[in-house]
């Protein structure tokens, strides 16, 4: 019980995930893992859709996309653009939804 309680994970021991982390775990087949990935892209769409930009990012949307939409855009964007997969994560998504939800 002890090694169990040992080995799980700290809250202190959290860190920014990158593209390559957030794409595993959004093509993962495991459902623990899809909802990480849905929580995470969602997390920084809401903020992103409710004040319209994030850092340098803009997105607008008149309805939010629905939660299977908004991943189909981030893998898509993760897999055709791998030479920007080393950055973190929560960029990442704020990219992806930003270019595919252009403000007019």
């Amino acid at each position: 019980m002890l090694i169990a309680a040992l080995s799980w994970p700290q809250p202190g021991a959290a860190q920014v995930r990158d593209g390559d982390a957030l794409l595993q775990e959004c093509t993962a087949t495991i459902g623990a893992y899809m909802d990480f990935c849905y929580g995470y892209i969602d997390a920084v769409a809401d903020y992103l859709f409710a004040k319209h930009a994030t850092g340098e990012f803009t997105a607008c949307v008149s309805r939010v996309p629905d939660d299977p939409r908004l991943r189909f855009v981030v893998v898509q964007y993760l897999r055709d653009h791998p030479e920007l997969r080393q950055l973190s994560a929560p960029e990442l998504v704020a990219r992806a939804l930003s270019e595919k939800y252009r403000c007019p």
